[in-house]
């Protein structure tokens, strides 16, 4: 047991040391540099080869020197659109150097001193990178949702609030009217359904579609999308739905079960042959045919419906679409068991009806991209 714990070790530092070797030599310094620290144990400041310093040394100072002419690169070209990119490089050297500093000092026995390239001021540097792509992303996406309320694009409000979102988690989670930014992209994006009942041939079937329309069971909203029933609602709608039933059908219950009869062979004692003197010589397993019965118990129930669909644009006559839209839900189980009951009426509404606000979504999200 001694020896596994060194043998684990040798073993992960040669993989490691293959890594260093493969990304450093394409080029690739910032992984090398994971590669050669994670060689080592933080926190002891052990004495190391001067290979594994020399190493870390190299693939710090390489990536450094990477991430520096890239950030130059990018402040030459006098953009705000790379401000983003070059805070994500400020946050780069600044997290290399804290990975870095748990390590240090780096001693060795043969007194090899390390030259690390510093960035200075690099927690300003970062700071105010975080501050300038802040500010970009922010006045960008606030400029994006006024375009979306003067000319009603949702999409445009949806793409502003999630740049918007982005500064919060990402940069600063309480930065300028942020929070009240995001309410007012949201606001804009959002799309409001009035769905309005239509009476149609069979009032009950009317009744429970709509309740089994209205139940929490029934998920109707969405992130981009909110229905409600009632016109009386202090807002002008985006969409005016008029739902006839057509058809709601719920068939009976069907349970009922299944036997069926197997013949098997079953152990029956043992025959024992004996010689003259009684003594016995051998034992043969008796069996005998047995007949085995097996119930299986079954629950099966079915239901439909259609509802005919005219939908207008905002609370006027102007009609966009007719459309009939169909759904359908089949309960089946078995059980080997005990006796299983099929759903209750309410329950087959409620899959029925949710199946149907489904194929609502999905055609309303090609059609009218909700």
């Amino acid at each position: 047991m001694k020896l596994i714990y060194p043998i684990a070790t040798m073993i992960a530092f040669t993989f490691l040391s293959c890594d260093y070797n493969y990304y450093y030599k394409r080029g690739n310094y910032r992984e090398a540099f994971h590669s050669s620290t994670r060689a080592v144990f933080p926190g002891k400041h052990p004495r190391m080869s001067v290979r594994k310093i020399k190493r870390i040394e190299a693939a710090f100072n390489k990536a450094n020197q990477a991430d520096l002419q890239v950030i130059d690169s990018l402040l030459g070209l006098s953009n705000d659109v790379h401000l983003p990119d070059i805070h994500q490089y400020y946050l780069q050297l600044q997290q290399r150097e804290q990975t870095l500093k748990v390590y240090l000092p780096m001693r060795n026995k043969y007194g090899y001193t390390p030259l690390f390239q510093f960035v200075a001021e690099i927690d300003s540097l970062e700071a105010k990178s975080r501050l300038d792509a802040a500010n970009y992303l922010y006045n960008q996406a606030v400029a994006r949702s006024d375009s979306a309320t003067a000319y009603e694009i949702k999409e445009l409000a949806r793409s502003a609030h999630k740049q918007l979102c982005k500064v919060k988690k990402d940069y600063y989670p309480n930065f300028r009217d942020l929070d009240q930014e995001i309410n007012r992209a949201r606001e804009t994006g959002t799309i409001h359904i009035l769905m309005v009942k239509e009476e149609g041939k069979f009032p009950s079937e009317d009744s429970d579609f709509w309740s089994g329309l209205k139940s929490e069971n029934v998920n109707f909203r969405s992130d981009w999308v909110v229905v409600y029933f009632d016109s009386t609602e202090n807002r002008i709608p985006d969409y005016t739905v008029k739902c006839r039933v057509r058809e709601l059908y719920i068939s009976s219950r069907n349970e009922y079960s299944v036997t069926t009869t197997e013949t098997v062979k079953v152990e029956d004692g043992v025959e024992e042959t004996r010689d003259s003197s009684g003594q016995v010589i051998a034992r043969t397993i008796k069996y005998r045919e047995k007949t085995v019965e097996h119930k299986t118990y079954y629950a099966k129930r079915d239901g439909r419906c259609s509802v005919d669909m005219t939908i207008y644009r905002g609370s006027s006559d102007e009609e966009l679409f007719n459309k009939m839209i169909e759904s359908c839900y089949t309960y089946s189980k078995e059980s080997t068991m005990h006796p299983i009951s099929a759903p209750s009426d309410w329950t087959m509404v409620d899959h029925v009806v949710s199946d149907w606000e489904s194929s609502f979504r999905l055609w309303a999200k090609r059609t009218i991209k909700l």
